[in-house]
Formats: structure tokens, sequence, C-alpha cells
């Protein structure tokens, strides 16, 4: 069995006492807030009012953002492959070269279309 000074004792009984911050702390942080990244919404629904734990729902999203970018990178890798050494002679490096940029340019044009405010955000 382990004594345990009075003293200790005491620190111990003070530290269980101990008053956690306001929520307050989180400056700029309250209810309905929304953040957006990589797919996913959150949306703080609740702050505890003893302990500042904050509370988020979290939903998946459409990724306009990571889609447009990865079909620009592969646009313009193929552009390069297309005119790089032997490939630069082959059909199908420049057929596919050719649908890959079409099909870029369609999504562009639809996110530009049909959801301009998210388009705005990444262009």
């Amino acid at each position: 069995m382990t004594r345990i000074s009075r003293k200790k004792k005491k620190q111990i009984k003070n530290n269980n006492n101990v008053t956690l911050p306001s929520p307050s702390h989180h400056i700029g942080i309250k209810v309905g807030d929304v953040n957006y990244h990589n797919g996913k919404k959150s949306t703080v629904t609740n702050i505890h009012s003893n302990t500042g734990c904050i509370e988020w729902e979290i939903e998946d999203i459409p990724n306009f953002d990571n889609t447009f970018h990865t079909l620009k990178e592969l646009n313009n890798e193929m552009q390069i492959l297309s005119v790089t050494g032997d490939t630069k002679y082959d059909k199908v490096v420049s057929e596919i070269n050719g649908e890959i940029d079409t099909l870029f340019k369609k999504y562009r044009k639809h996110l530009r279309l049909n959801y301009p405010l998210e388009y705005e955000k990444f262009k």
C-alpha cells in the first residue's frame, strides 16, 4: 500500500476541483459555423457550456475542387506526353489526349454554368 503525504493529498484534491475554461476561449467559433474541406462540410452544432467541447455535424458533399484539379493535371500531363519523344507520333496517345482535353473542357463548362459559386472558389 502506497502512502500519500497530506501535502500530496491536498494537491490531488485541488486538481480534481479545477475550474475549466469557459467556451469563450474558442475565439471566433460559434454554433452554426460552417467549414468546407476535401469533400466534407462540417457545421458546429453545439459548444458545451461547462467544458467548451465542440460538437460537429459532418456531411459528405460533392468535391468539385479536387475533381477539377485532378482532371486538369491529367489533361496537362497528356498534352506533354503527346508532344514528347516517340509518343508524339503515336496516334492512340494523340487520340486519348484529345478525348481527355474534350472531357476536361466539358466538365469545366458544366461547373461554370451549373455551379458558379463553387467554381469561383477554386478556378
